[in-house]
């Protein structure tokens, strides 16, 4: 008996569900444009925050899907002015081994030799497949233990142990032999050395800082005499990571190089660092400001969110002026506030539904557009992991309910009697409905303002005068043959009509730089300051300023002369003439004016110069100088104004070839180099005005949803007051006035919310522009353009209405 009565409950239930989706359903297409607009609103919103929910989830994921990534850190050493100059993310060869051996907390540790030189790779069995590569790295045996890749084929514990051995990418081994399946097959390194494919590894997952294409054993190395001689000059060369048995063991680690160090160099400058593997990617790479970033990016998907609810409940309640008659009858008929709760939020139930599934669609769809404008690099199949499908969940839920109880409350409060008279008693709590459209208006205004304001500090900092010209300026990496030859290459270049003049140069600029150990004056402490080293045509190509000119204009000739810029005379030897200054090992041969060679976010920092002459320049580019550090070099090219830049290019191309047949011939322009250093500012800005847009398109929708509510509550005052003879216009003024008044409170919030974030922002920059108060006049002149549009639009209609239809029932 029981059992039947369970049953004829659930049927029961499943009928009165069912009832009601289909009601919900009806109701949704018997209003199709509305729906419409309200379901794509809140789509579009619930996409903008999936898309930064999942590049935040991705960015912030960073190297966090190794197994014991909490115990896992890196060790540098930060050496300079107060030993934060420069940091090198790097260790000597033997360091690791015995500091593992003096520290019982340390569990292991993992070696990294990636170059930045091209090496080449070509199948002996095809030798017409080579390839330039600039991925090749030397690890420890356990690389694949230590860290969470995946192989494909091979044994992680055996791939590396033997000298000659390497692992490839997946899509390497697509690259080279067009399958997968190439254990046992053979690859030839730098057209020296056979190495023998003992694994294949999965590609690295995005949201790793360790990248790799192809990882040989270690003890390769030791077969290869070039390269083994960097382990026994004790250079700073191996990326290397330990594995610390409990919290305790980075700072004993610390410690313990500190006190090697100082056994083997005695006292020197610079601090051993630990960085902990969640943190490797902003402290040791080039992403910085993009992790810094990461901050801000979650608050505006809530705020985008939010608006996006706002703007759906907004729409919601509005509607439900139309459907008081509606909810009067159900009530008169016995429909309690339970059913009709319940009614109204299984139809915005279904709405949100549709909406999060069309959300998601135009995620997956806009991803990869949006992330290549971003210039980021996500999977494609991140979207679609349990942790991201997971989150969704719990984002649709919120959803769900926050915007589904307030306006199914409100619909099933309202009393008969004034439901069948037209009547909504307190007008539908009027008062949150107006802080709505504050807020909305509010976030939109902020968007608008730190975009522009960004914008102009990236358009300040591309026009900035850093002391470089940078107009016209191609640099061309050599590769090793190349380099061999490059002062013969920088002649028959300079040899070319359209070339103004060529330059030689250990790096490129805004590329990196060297570190050299100097002794002031009056002191016998070494300090680690920035180097250049360049040829002495560097100095005129890229217009440089002399502050004391040489006396010899022939400096250069003697190898111990080298300059330095103002900051750089201010540390060394302040108040002291710098002429002819012993800075040990080198003497002072002249002073160039300060000059911004790294990003303006610094202030300028103390630079060294090391100028040779052509008649040196080979033996300095094949390393026989004390100060090489293993770059092949690159040329820095002028070219004149008005020539064809990309016919010079080739013609430069054909003389590279000359000389380079492995390396591709590669060139930079010195203006996107620079702009590079500002990628994640950029991002930023463009972030911030997408959804800026979509702040106000949201904003404008909700304010059209509030003159709705407002215009049909007071249409019986409209028809009135059109019968005492007021005009269309007046009642447009009429009803303009007070939501005027809401979108000027709304900027009067956000100006000064957004100054303050801006002006902290800018504070970032040594270098930056300065805050215009007449942006904010602009913008909230805009805002209020905008609002009274859209005002006009609706308020319009019903001032136009006839006033007979609107009085002729009983009030």
């Amino acid at each position: 008996m029981q059992g039947r009565m369970l049953m004829a409950d659930s049927r029961k239930l499943e009928k009165m569900l069912k009832n009601y989706l289909i009601t919900a359903w009806r109701s949704i297409l018997r209003r199709k444009v509305f729906s419409l607009i309200n379901i794509t609103g809140l789509a579009v919103g619930i996409a903008a925050g999936m898309l930064i929910i999942l590049y935040v989830k991705h960015e912030r994921d960073f190297d966090l899907f190794h197994r014991n990534a909490d115990r896992i850190f890196s060790m540098g050493i930060r050496m300079g002015a107060d030993g934060d100059s420069l940091f090198v993310s790097r260790l000597r060869y033997t360091d690791a081994p015995v500091v593992t051996e003096r520290e019982p907390s340390v569990a292991g540790f993992l070696r990294i030799r990636k170059g930045m030189e091209h090496v080449m790779i070509q199948d002996p069995a095809h030798p017409s497949v080579k390839f330039s590569e600039p991925g090749f790295a030397f690890a420890d045996s356990n690389f694949f233990d230590f860290f969470s890749f995946n192989l494909l084929q091979g044994n992680s514990r055996e791939v590396l142990q033997n000298p000659l051995s390497v692992v490839v990418s997946e899509a390497t081994a697509l690259k080279y032999f067009g399958t997968t399946d190439v254990m046992g097959r053979v690859l030839r390194y730098n057209n020296a050395y056979d190495l023998l494919i003992t694994g294949v590894a999965e590609n690295a997952p995005s949201n790793s800082s360790i990248r790799y294409d192809f990882v040989a054993s270690l003890s390769s190395m030791s077969a290869m005499p070039e390269l083994r001689q960097l382990a026994e000059k004790g250079r700073f060369d191996f990326l290397t990571f330990f594995t610390g048995r409990d919290d305790r063991a980075m700072p004993k680690v610390e410690r313990s190089l500190a006190q090697l160090r100082k056994e083997r160099d005695g006292e020197a400058d610079g601090r051993f660092v630990g960085i902990p593997m969640q943190n490797f990617r902003a402290e040791s790479g080039s992403d910085v400001n993009t992790v810094k970033y990461l901050k801000i990016f979650p608050f505006v998907a809530a705020l985008i969110l939010l608006l996006a609810m706002i703007n759906y409940v907004s729409l919601a309640t509005a509607r439900a002026v139309l459907r008081v008659k509606e909810v009067g009858i159900r009530k008169v008929m016995g429909a309690g506030r339970s059913n009709l709760a319940l009614q109204f939020f299984t139809e915005s139930f279904l709405c949100i539904g549709m909406a999060f599934v069309l959300g998601y669609v135009l995620c997956a769809v806009l991803q990869t557009w949006l992330f290549g404008v971003l210039k980021i690099n996500i999977d494609s199949s991140f979207i679609r992991k349990p942790g991201m499908l997971a989150r969704f969940g719990v984002l649709f839920v919120v959803l769900t309910l926050l915007t589904s109880v307030y306006p199914s409350l409100l619909l099933s409060s309202f009393k008969p009697a004034a439901l069948l008279y037209g009547r909504i008693i307190n007008g539908g709590n009027a008062g949150v409905r107006r802080f709505f459209t504050i807020f909305q208006f509010a976030v939109a205004v902020l968007f608008v303002l730190c975009g522009i304001i960004i914008q102009q500090q990236i358009r300040y900092i591309k026009t900035a005068d850093t002391g470089i010209d940078r107009d016209h300026v191609v640099t061309i990496p050599f590769g090793k043959d190349l380099s061999r030859h490059s002062l013969a290459f920088k002649h028959e270049v300079n040899s070319l009509g359209s070339i103004q003049k060529a330059a030689i140069a250990l790096r490129p600029l805004f590329g990196g730089y060297d570190m050299t150990g100097v002794t002031p004056p009056g002191t016998e402490k070494i300090t680690m300051m920035p180097m250049l080293e360049v040829d002495q045509d560097f100095i005129s190509i890229l217009g440089l300023q002399w502050k004391l000119p040489p006396a010899d204009p022939l400096f250069y000739k003697t190898r111990q002369n080298v300059l330095l810029n103002e900051a750089a005379v201010a540390q060394l030897s302040p108040g002291k003439a710098p002429l002819s200054q012993k800075i040990a090992p080198f003497v002072v041969s002249g002073v160039l004016k300060d000059f911004n060679w790294k990003s303006l976010q610094y202030a300028i920092q103390p630079l060294i110069i090391a100028v040779v002459s052509d008649a040196d320049s080979n033996a300095m580019w094949r390393g026989d100088r004390s100060v090489w550090t293993g770059s092949n070099g690159c040329l820095f090219v002028k070219i004149r104004a008005g020539a064809n830049t990309a016919l010079v290019l080739n013609q430069v191309k054909k003389l590279y070839q000359k000389y380079e047949q492995d390396v591709p011939f590669e060139y930079h322009f010195m203006d996107e180099a620079y702009d590079a250093m500002y990628r994640a500012e950029e991002r930023l800005a463009i972030i911030l005005s997408g959804f800026a847009t979509l702040a106000i398109v949201i904003a404008g929708l909700g304010l059209l949803g509030l003159i709705t509510f407002f215009a049909a509550q007071r249409v019986k005052e409209i028809g009135i007051r059109k019968v005492l003879g007021a005009s269309a216009a007046n009642i447009v003024t009429l009803l303009s006035v007070d939501f005027v008044k809401l979108v000027a409170l709304a900027i009067l919030i956000a100006s000064p919310l957004a100054w303050y974030s801006m002006h902290r922002w800018l504070r970032n920059f040594a270098y930056h522009t300065e805050i215009r108060w007449w942006i904010f006049v602009l913008v909230g002149m805009g805002a209020i353009l905008i609002a009274l549009f859209t005002i006009a639009a609706q308020t319009f209609r019903a001032a136009r209405a006839n006033p007979a239809k609107s009085l002729r029932s009983e009030g």
